[in-house]
């Protein structure tokens, strides 16, 4: 086993995870619009910003808060709240474009992955590299340009994908110059994007960055109990809850469970907690503490885990401790303030750097990604246990 190294690079459902715990009626008098998707979120205290956010008004926005930049852990629901606001601005603002070509105008020989839909131009940011990269080839660019500048709204999720794209630099700068409504999203907040160059950094920092967390244990019973009622069925509270809290650590995991719900019972009859035990006991992780977590990154890194409680800023130390530090928040969803607390008494801040920084990281790290990925299931592996 290679120990981790130092590197220089730094649908339409909208029940997913991120909401209102108010009733649907009251949602949908917000002030975000009256669609019955909206209604349908489910917020709690970690996502008290973005609550906030939802109930305003958009035709009041000014368009200095753009590029409206959505940040937070893999599976938090980001694209799906950054559709809902696309859709949102996408009916409040008037149709602003410039003239610089048109999708219908594209020729055969270039054919976008996707085309807009009701205004709005929704890319994965490797899928917008590529296309760009095609379109450069066949001399086509002003045409792929035309395609998101008709579009009164641009959606680039996973925007940390193109740090390491150098050759697509200049477009980025070109796009978030010239359409007045982008919203972004990443799994870091823009300020870590050491690596981009400072004309990008520099415009991705102009607008509002919002954090997006995964929900928290309440609101993950509701979304489940939810998500039973969808399928005509009914769940226990507490076997809501054990589900929550032990095999559910995002959105995307969350509904994988349910749908596994699904075939192995008959939901016509409630779900109960004995019956859930039944089916996730080989699956669940909940004997996993920090002394397990930081016990196994230390053995992997040939380190004592005494090590990665001080007070040493040895890189081989900080890196493993970044390991150990994401894995609690990003799998386990430790707080920061008891992943502080139990590595050598750190802050908070110091936590949620260290959790940013790792993620950034890995990002651009293929080598470290697949380390990463061995230590995971060495932990879980145990938490069987």
């Amino acid at each position: 086993m290679e120990t981790l190294k130092e590197t220089g690079s730094n649908n339409e459902k909208m029940n997913s995870g991120v909401g209102s715990l108010e009733s649907s009626a009251k949602a949908k008098n917000s002030g975000f619009g009256s669609k019955d998707k909206r209604s349908r979120l489910f917020f709690g205290r970690e996502n008290s910003l973005l609550k906030l956010l939802l109930q305003e008004n958009l035709a009041g926005w000014d368009k200095s808060f753009f590029p409206l930049f959505f940040y937070g852990p893999s599976g938090c629901g980001k694209s799906a709240i950054a559709e809902l606001f696309a859709r949102d601005l996408s009916e409040s603002f008037s149709e602003e474009s410039i003239d610089a070509g048109s999708p219908e105008e594209l020729p055969l020989s270039f054919t976008p992955r996707e085309t807009p839909r009701e205004g709005v131009f929704h890319r994965n940011a490797s899928d917008f590299f590529r296309d760009f990269i095609e379109a450069v080839d066949l001399d086509e660019l002003e045409n792929f340009r035309g395609i998101y500048k008709k579009s009164k709204v641009v959606i680039l999720d996973n925007i940390d994908e193109l740090i390491e794209k150098k050759s697509v630099h200049g477009e980025l700068i070109h796009l978030l110059d010239r359409c007045p409504l982008v919203i972004l999203t990443s799994v870091i907040h823009p300020s870590e994007f050491n690596a981009f160059p400072g004309q990008v950094n520099s415009r991705l920092l102009s607008g509002l960055c919002i954090p997006v967390e995964n929900p928290e244990t309440t609101v993950k019973t509701i979304l489940i109990e939810n998500e039973v009622s969808l399928l005509n069925g009914t769940i226990e509270r507490e076997a809501a809850l054990w589900l929550a809290e032990n095999a559910c650590p995002n959105i995307p995991l969350l509904k994988q469970q349910v749908s596994k719900l699904r075939i192995h019972l008959n939901l016509q009859k409630p779900v109960t907690l004995s019956a859930l035990k039944k089916i996730f006991n080989k699956k669940v992780v909940a004997n996993v503490t920090l002394p397990l977590i930081c016990r196994i990154v230390a053995k992997n890194q040939r380190l004592k885990s005494s090590d990665m409680k001080s007070q040493s800023r040895k890189r081989s130390i900080v890196l493993a401790r970044g390991v150990a530090v994401y894995i609690a928040r990003e799998n386990y969803r430790f707080k920061y303030d008891e992943i502080g607390k139990f590595f050598g008494n750190r802050d908070h801040t110091t936590v949620m750097h260290a959790h940013r920084r790792f993620k950034l990281q890995i990002v651009t790290d293929l080598e470290l990604k697949n380390c990463l990925g061995e230590i995971e299931k060495q932990i879980e592996l145990e938490g069987r246990r």
